[in-house]
């Protein structure tokens, strides 16, 4: 009786040994699929005047919530120029996406205001894309 468990256990120990690296190499080929690779942010500041960058998000239609927050830091632009940064977007590659930019311009006595929201048109992600956001002057 202890031979016939001993055999099964080492037949169960050998089978799971054996299909170790087929299951392996799946989780990661699924888990890449998932993540939208080498995504270009791009904030063009068309305002007339310096911003300050202070959050992008990416909306994730199977998400709670909908928006994923991209934590980039604060980062100031001057009028004219343009911020970058590539970015891995956690699950939503293949799936329709856009950015949603949070910035601030300065109040009248200098300091920075409220903040303000400028969002990209949506396309489906895919490695390598960029999305683009142009701030443009405020309509007040």
């Amino acid at each position: 009786m202890k031979k016939i468990a001993h055999n099964v256990l080492s037949a169960s120990f050998i089978l799971s040994t054996a299909l170790m690296p087929i299951l392996g190499a799946a989780a990661p080929a699924e888990a890449a699929t998932r993540h939208c690779k080498d995504v270009t942010l791009k904030v063009e500041n068309d305002s007339g005047e310096e911003i300050k960058i202070t959050d992008i998000d990416y909306y994730d239609p199977d998400a709670i919530g909908d928006w994923r927050s991209e934590p980039i830091g604060s980062h100031r632009v001057d009028s004219g120029d343009t911020w970058e940064k590539t970015r891995r977007l956690e699950k939503v590659n293949g799936q329709r996406t856009r950015i949603r930019v949070e910035y601030k311009l300065r109040d009248g006595d200098g300091d920075w205001g409220w903040t303000r929201r400028v969002e990209s048109t949506s396309a489906v992600c895919d490695r390598g894309d960029t999305y683009t956001v142009s701030v443009q002057p405020p309509v007040e």
